[in-house]
């Protein structure tokens, strides 16, 4: 099979891959910082993404991305969850040339089809569901887009000077960074490939780290400007999860996402038992990835080894970044921090199989079991966004019948087993259903991981004291108590 063969292949793989997954989003609607993000754009334009308003974050070039959905498709959701779509897409297939590319050098048989099912597992990856099911959650996958995007020319001209790919792989680094600060981890992502190469000694290395550290100065001035720029940039740093570096938690969120990055969230039912005992969680880790790692790693021939430890150093790389911040084990809160670690986590898992069956149908196998179980677990978390789609329309609508004077919110659902509802962006909802800029005062959230919500929390309010009608939500609807 040729190679232009071998890639179109891929592609319609990749595209039927993420229609099948992820048809059922475009009527997901709305959720939580959607509106607040619209909104903004609605009325800042394209500033928006530029700081300022007591914001800490600088993301223009994602910023740009909802200006040309609302210019199109204005408040109509389909076509905001359409753009995700594509950039799942684009995630996806530039992750099949970076594999493709790598694997063609091993001594694997099909390396084609190895990089396909890896890129096929990447986009089913049940940890990706808040970064495509939820509109705001495209910020990671724009950047991961880029990311890849500039990894893979890097890769290209390691060992063959190019002015075109070096000089693309130095663009695509600070437009990733105008996406999404997290980026700024290329370098060394660079420099992992660049040890894993071993390129031809004399010229070849010079340029290459001469490349590295011009990407490295460019990380430099980005974080010079936004210390000029006075965004607030430390402490968005820190709300980002870079300065939480205390050895515990450093721990304890390395093993979380080790963990979730390929295993969907746990039973509900072992929340209690976990947070009273959660050094179970590290003896699952200790019992079950380390001697499976370890096992692997014995197996695999030499230069397969390399790319596993390529894979695992990459991963690492991916999570600096974030490690300050918990993603959760329950449910799907914050799992877009784990789009750009997947990326190194299915080329891991799907060389590992290799080395572990040596290429054998078994091998081919347990891949796609795992792809179709993936795609299980991905399914329901998408579910679970199309219920808090439904939930913030029912919820917004039914606010919108009250004046924002005339009413307490006693509660409001903060998220719905694990996807986001109104944790903010409730005046952003009416005013899109409304018009104007209301301001409905919310005494309480909860979240629900059941089918029924309703606030128990009526003592909150003296009911004989105020003037005002208190609502609260019941089963989706918010109704006077």
């Amino acid at each position: 099979m040729s190679e232009k063969h071998c890639c179109f292949i891929a592609v319609l793989v990749l595209l039927i891959t993420v229609v099948v997954c992820f048809y059922s989003t475009l009527r997901a609607g709305f959720v939580s910082d959607d509106y607040f993000l619209i909104n903004r754009v609605a009325s800042e334009g394209f500033y928006s993404g530029w700081g300022g308003n007591g914001s800490v974050f600088f993301r223009p070039a994602t910023t740009l991305t909802f200006l040309f959905d609302h210019s199109i498709w204005g408040t109509s959701s389909a076509g905001f969850h359409l753009t995700n779509l594509f950039w799942h897409l684009f995630a996806g297939i530039g992750l099949f040339l970076l594999y493709f590319l790598v694997m063609k050098q091993l001594p694997i048989i099909k390396p084609c089809l190895y990089a396909t099912l890896s890129s096929v597992l990447f986009l089913v990856l049940a940890s990706h569901s808040e970064s495509v099911a939820w509109v705001s959650g495209r910020t990671d996958i724009i950047a991961t887009v880029l990311c890849i995007a500039s990894l893979y020319f890097f890769y290209r001209q390691l060992n063959k000077k190019s002015i075109l790919f070096s000089t693309l792989a130095l663009l695509l680094f600070p437009i990733g960074l105008l996406a999404k600060e997290s980026v700024i981890i290329t370098p060394l992502l660079w420099g992992l490939f660049l040890a894993y190469s071993s390129p031809s000694r004399g010229e070849n290395l010079r340029r290459n780290l001469t490349l590295i550290g011009f990407s490295t100065l460019i990380a430099v001035a980005y974080f010079s400007f936004r210390i000029i720029l006075g965004d607030g940039l430390v402490s968005g740093i820190r709300y980002g999860g870079f300065l939480d570096l205390s050895p515990a938690g450093f721990a304890e969120n390395l093993v979380r996402y080790t963990l979730r990055v390929l295993l969907p969230p746990f039973p509900p039912g072992l929340r209690g038992v976990v947070t009273e005992n959660p050094i179970i969680v590290l003896l699952f880790f200790v019992l079950l990835v380390l001697p499976v790692s370890i096992l692997v790693y014995r197996r695999a021939e030499q230069k397969k080894k390399n790319l596993l430890f390529l894979m695992t150093g990459c991963f690492f790389a991916s999570l600096l970044p974030v490690l300050g911040m918990k993603v959760s084990l329950f449910d799907t809160q914050s799992e877009r921090f784990l789009y750009l670690p997947g990326v190194f986590a299915s080329g891991f898992f799907t060389v590992a199989m290799i080395s572990l069956f040596k290429e054998s149908k078994l091998a081919l196998i347990l891949l796609i079991c795992v792809i179709f179980l993936q795609g299980i677990f991905l399914h329901r978390s998408n579910e679970n966004w199309a219920h808090a789609g439904r939930l913030c329309s029912t919820i917004a609508q039914s606010v919108s019948e009250h004046d924002a004077d005339s009413v307490y919110i006693l509660a409001i659902p903060d998220s719905y087993r694990g996807a986001y509802v109104f944790r903010n962006g409730l005046n952003e909802a009416v005013a899109m259903l409304k018009g104007g800029e209301p301001d409905y005062i919310v005494l309480y959230k909860i979240s629900s991981y059941g089918d029924s919500l309703i606030s128990e929390n009526v003592n909150l309010i003296d009911l004989d004291e105020t003037e005002r009608t208190v609502i609260t939500c019941v089963d989706g609807r918010m109704q006077s108590i």
